[in-house]
């Protein structure tokens, strides 16, 4: 199961992360960046308007996937 920080970096739409984040709490700021932490206790950190804590986890290919997006 992925924590709720995993889910926050797998969002690749901006607007849908904005909405994601306002579950969580800022636990520090500063220039340029800030950390969130989220109800389950993981953190993300954003730098920049991107997550760069933790990383998007890859795409896992399967059948259903290929057909959802036509790969």
């Amino acid at each position: 199961m992925q924590t709720l920080a995993q889910q926050f970096a797998n969002i690749a739409d901006p607007a849908a992360r904005v909405q994601f984040a306002a579950q969580a709490w800022v636990t520090g700021r500063w220039f340029g960046g800030h950390s969130l932490q989220f109800a389950d206790g993981s953190c993300a950190t954003v730098r920049g308007g991107e997550v760069e804590s933790p990383r998007p986890a890859p795409i896992e290919w399967t059948d259903a996937k290929r057909i959802e997006w036509d790969v």
